[in-house]
């Protein structure tokens, strides 16, 4: 028999013995998965802290009162973050402001002043409240989660970083300086025009301010002690004599943070880009983050 014929005459029963061994080897030799539909894909891919994010001395200051709770502090925050818990109504307390006055700014300036030589690598500045809508939507407005999520080696190498990615409110240019019109939610307008010589004698006042809202943020020990001490004393002072309401020292200061530290007065994030570097939430596709946020919202709205 010719090779031709008997290649003809076998390769059926060829065919049939090849997908039998490929159909048990696949069946009995190799593991057996679930279907792909059991899976939970994740929205996001999340990049791992570099070594150095683990090796950087972190204190979290927080602006408190007698009335909050801040007993979360002592067990939900990152192992090996320090605390600093200002309660700027209890003048016997460890830790309070000169005077309750100014809302979170008074205690803010306090932290730096009181432990200006004994500075860490990272100070962090909150609020008392572990959720609220001044933390990013993105972890459920809950502090603890957003700062388990921080990549301190991203604030070390930025200097200075707003604990909010979101735009609004507070960016691109959220404050016109140079504007004479009267705007019922920028009440600090006006405000902030009037005591910019007062805080910032020696420096031109820009035509505008624009930062992510809420006065919480994190900045190296490099950036609070290029300013010296004195001058955080001063500026502490003037929230002690100032003729301001406590709400509109607080909005003052809310807008000026990133500018004494930075020098910058735009210090808006690209929204995309600040939580893939700050936080590791990356998104591979124009508009899939503003999706997942706007569905972590609407969680955290409907409860």
């Amino acid at each position: 028999m010719s090779l031709p014929a008997l290649w003809k005459w076998l390769r059926i029963p060829l065919l049939i013995l090849l997908l039998s061994i490929i159909l048990f080897t696949t069946l009995f030799l190799h593991p057996s998965f679930p279907p792909l539909t059991t899976f939970k894909i994740p929205h996001y891919s999340s990049t791992p802290p570099t070594p150095s994010h683990y090796n950087l001395t972190t204190t979290v200051a927080v602006a408190s009162t007698t009335q909050e709770n801040t007993t979360w502090l002592s067990h939900s925050l990152p192992p090996t973050f320090q605390t600093a818990i200002y309660v700027a109504d209890d003048p016997n307390g460890p830790l309070h402001p000169p005077l309750n006055k100014g809302h979170e700014p008074m205690s803010y300036l306090s932290y730096i002043i009181d432990h200006y030589e004994s500075l860490p690598d990272i100070s962090i500045f909150i609020h008392a409240h572990r959720r609220s809508w001044h933390t990013p939507s993105a972890f459920s407005n809950d502090m603890s989660l957003t700062l388990h999520s921080l990549n301190l080696s991203y604030v070390q190498q930025t200097g200075y970083f707003n604990l909010k990615c979101e735009e609004l409110p507070g960016c691109v240019t959220h404050i016109n300086l140079t504007s004479d019109d009267y705007d019922p939610f920028i009440r600090e307008l006006g405000t902030l025009r009037d005591t910019w010589p007062e805080l910032h004698p020696d420096v031109p006042m820009p035509e505008t301010l624009g930062a992510p809202c809420c006065s919480q943020f994190a900045v190296t020990r490099e950036l609070l002690q290029r300013i010296s001490r004195e001058r955080w004393e001063r500026y502490r002072e003037w929230v002690v004599k100032t003729w301001l309401s406590d709400d509109l020292v607080g909005r003052v200061w809310e807008y000026t943070w990133h500018f004494i530290l930075t020098g910058e007065a735009g210090r808006c994030p690209v929204q995309r880009e600040c939580f893939c570097r700050a936080y590791g939430v990356c998104f591979g596709k124009e508009g899939e983050l503003e999706k997942w946020l706007e569905r972590k919202k609407a969680e955290v709205e409907g409860g």
